[in-house]
């Protein structure tokens, strides 16, 4: 929160109150005191600190606030803020900023916040203070911090905050081999297929032999898609029923099987061997019991055949910048 604002009245009170209750002997035990380039941030811990900064203060515009487009977290050119606060000059990290630093291309916020821990992380200090902002710390301790609120991290909490960042909410990691782990959803949709996890090289090489090499020729493959279609309408069947499937404007599947099979239930049709569809064999039907493929039922409810279809029906979603 900058705005080219300074603090108000009442902020410079909650500060010198912050340093009477706490910040006088949290700053003095303090071994590096990080600060935002930000205005306030700057300002608050300039009044905690006593109205003082010395060699232990390091700035860093990597906890920053994050730009949400608003104003008030854009920061103040470099100029500017040697003019309102001189004594910025002092601190280690201000000749290195640049004059608008904020508009320079950053991390993803998760990103920013895991490459923040783990500079502090490799740091020799053991007690290091970090004056940033509500938002960015949000990431790091889990909450909202409020003005001037403290929160005490123990370096072990320090490792969890930084592990949880460089992991994604949204992931696939147990359907995918390590490779592919953090991909876009339109690489993995283009990915071979042992790039979902369990497949393996073998299985992907003998599938390859029959069809579909790649998550997205598996997700299209008409022969899952026919299996999975007999499988969703399994239940709708009516047993017993007479075989018109020759008869002229009658329901009938005879261009998905051969001759042979024509006119069968689908419960019948689900426990047939894939070589029942039109255009595969029966030499074929070796191959996709290797891989576990024995009946047109096992194709249909194939977990691998979901996952792709999942993923590049969602792949369809995604955008390349990470927009919304």
């Amino acid at each position: 929160m900058d705005a080219r604002q300074s603090l108000t009245d009442n902020g410079v009170l909650q500060c010198k109150t912050a340093r009477e209750d706490w910040g006088k002997r949290v700053f003095d035990e303090a071994e590096l005191i990080v600060v935002s380039p930000m205005t306030r941030a700057l300002q608050t811990a300039f009044n905690i600190n006593g109205q003082a900064c010395d060699e232990r203060w390091l700035l860093s515009h990597m906890c920053s606030e994050k730009l949400s487009g608003a104003t008030c977290d854009e920061g103040t050119p470099k100029s500017e803020q040697l003019g309102k606060l001189p004594w910025v000059k002092e601190i280690r990290g201000f000749d290195e900023l640049a004059e608008e630093w904020w508009t320079e291309k950053r991390e993803e916020e998760e990103l920013r916040v895991a490459s923040f821990l783990d500079v502090l992380m490799k740091r020799p200090e053991k007690k290091i203070v970090v004056v940033s902002h509500g938002a960015f710390l949000g990431y790091i301790v889990g909450f909202h911090l409020h003005n001037v609120e403290k929160f005490l991290m123990p370096l072990a909490e320090l490792r969890n905050s930084k592990e949880k960042m460089q992991k994604p909410a949204f992931n696939l990691n147990n359907a995918l081999i390590k490779e592919y782990e953090g991909k876009p959803l339109k690489t993995i949709a283009n990915a071979p297929l042992n790039a979902l996890q369990g497949i393996g090289r073998k299985k992907a090489a003998l599938l390859a032999q029959v069809g579909p090499k790649t998550v997205k020729a598996l997700a299209s493959w008409k022969f899952a898609r026919w299996a999975e279609a007999l499988c969703i309408l399994e239940p709708l069947g009516e047993e017993g029923a007479r075989d018109f499937c020759h008869m002229k404007e009658t329901m009938n599947i005879n261009k998905a099987f051969d001759s042979e099979w024509e006119g069968y239930s689908i419960t019948e049709l689900l426990d047939a061997p894939l070589s029942a569809f039109e255009g595969l064999t029966e030499k074929q039907d070796a191959t996709f019991q290797s891989i576990g493929l024995k009946t047109i039922r096992d194709l249909g409810t194939w977990k691998y055949y979901a996952w792709a279809r999942a993923v590049c029906t969602l792949s369809e979603t995604e955008t390349e910048d990470g927009s919304s």
